[in-house]
């Protein structure tokens, strides 16, 4: 069984690649020691798609588990395809956590996420056919790759719709669905006719986190989409000191 091929791979393909054959390879192991090198030497890398497998890794305790945890990275994988440049625009880690910081500022955001999760990112030169595969939270780590999107589409809000998803997944550790979506109904009334649950509801208002913008002090007669989006910022804003007082 070939680790060097898995800690060289310079593009997820080449990982994925390498990590088939050494799946392969293994069902003829003769000792789990080749599993559990890998396992140490995917731990001592700062190789972006390795750090987010070693989070499937770090919990391993012999080869099978190994081997199963790197058929779980590989499924997670496998919507990734070549995407046509010019038709597509990468997603940069600059470009994510600027925004991430805007929301730190705005809600404490950051702070939330990462309370008891570590924020592993990765830049892939590709498209996903998945975008539910884009985002996961594994061991305490939240993984997430930055593929390449449509050309036409908005960076800041596929950015904030991840964002969304993973203030879901990470307050749901400790808050009931059902409590939360009454906490969404209560600030944003039109929700609760919405057939959507409630983490598609926050992929879908967390964007109004990341456009809102502070507004000149006045009188201000009329509900605009500056107030709606006070409201739902102030939504966010308190799920999120109820998360971290938990």
């Amino acid at each position: 069984m070939s680790i060097d091929r898995i800690i060289e791979s310079k593009t997820l393909f080449e990982l994925l690649d390498a990590l088939n054959d050494f799946c392969t390879d293994s069902f003829m192991r003769d000792d789990d020691s080749g599993c559990m090198k890998l396992k140490e030497m995917v731990g001592n890398t700062n190789n972006e798609y390795l750090v987010l497998l070693s989070s499937y890794l770090c919990v391993c305790e012999d080869g099978d588990e190994v081997i199963e945890a790197l058929y779980e990275f590989i499924a997670n994988c496998e919507g990734f395809a070549e995407a046509d440049e010019e038709m597509t625009q990468q997603v940069t880690k600059e470009e994510f956590e600027a925004v991430l910081d805007e929301c730190e500022d705005k809600c404490g955001l950051k702070t939330c996420i990462e309370s008891e999760h570590t924020l592993n990112l990765a830049e892939v030169n590709a498209a996903n056919r998945y975008e539910e595969l884009n985002f996961r939270i594994r061991n305490n780590f939240i993984n997430l790759f930055l593929p390449r999107i449509d050309i036409n589409t908005d960076k800041r809000q596929f950015i904030s719709e991840q964002l969304g998803l993973m203030l879901y997944d990470v307050i749901k550790t400790k808050i009931p669905p059902e409590e939360i979506k009454h906490e969404i109904s209560k600030y944003i009334p039109e929700t609760r006719t919405a057939d959507k649950t409630a983490r598609q509801l926050f992929k879908e208002y967390f964007y109004n986190v990341v456009q809102y913008q502070d507004r000149k002090p006045g009188i201000y007669t009329e509900y605009d989409e500056h107030m709606k989006r006070v409201i739902i910022l102030e939504f966010f804003r308190n799920i999120i000191i109820k998360y971290l007082r938990e």
